[in-house]
C-alpha cells in the first residue's frame, strides 16, 4: 500500500549559489559525506547536488513532515552497482518513516540543463 508520495524540483543553479554563498556550512548542513564526495567527483557537481537535495525535499513531503522537524542528512541518497538510487534513513528521518509503517522507499532521479528533480513513494508491506 502506498503511504506517502512526494515530488520536488528544484534549480541548479539555486544550489550552486547557496553553495558559493554559504560553502562548507551549506554543504554540512544539507549533504552527508558520501553525497559530497560523490557529487565533488564528477566535473559538474551542481547537478548532483541538486537531484539529492530534491530527493531530501520529496521524502520529506511524502513523510509529511520537512524541515527543522527533519534533519537533511539524516537521509542519505546513494546508487547501488547498477546506478540506481536509493534512500537510507537514520535519525528523526528513519523514526518518522517507521511511525507511519513504511517497508520501501522507491526514489527515482532526474536532472536536465537548469533542474533536477526527484520522486520518492514510500510503500508498506
Amino acid at each position: 500500500m502506498i503511504l506517502g508520495i512526494g515530488i520536488d524540483l528544484t534549480e541548479t543553479r539555486r544550489i550552486k549559489e547557496l553553495i558559493k554563498k554559504h560553502g562548507a556550512s551549506f554543504l554540512d548542513r544539507v549533504f552527508t559525506e558520501g553525497e559530497k564526495s560523490y557529487c565533488l567527483g564528477k566535473m559538474d557537481p551542481y547537478p548532483g547536488f541538486a537531484a539529492r537535495f530534491a530527493a531530501k525535499e520529496a521524502l520529506f513531503k511524502a513523510l509529511g513532515q520537512g524541515w527543522p522537524a527533519l534533519s537533511f542528512t539524516d537521509v542519505r541518497i546513494h546508487r547501488d552497482d547498477a546506478g540506481k538510487p536509493h534512500i537510507r534513513l537514520s535519525g528523526k528521518a528513519l523514526t518518522a518513516a517507521e511511525r507511519v509503517g513504511y517497508a520501501r522507499i522507491h526514489l527515482s532521479l532526474t536532472h536536465e540543463n537548469d533542474y533536477a528533480q526527484a520522486m520518492v513513494i514510500l510503500e508498506s508491506d
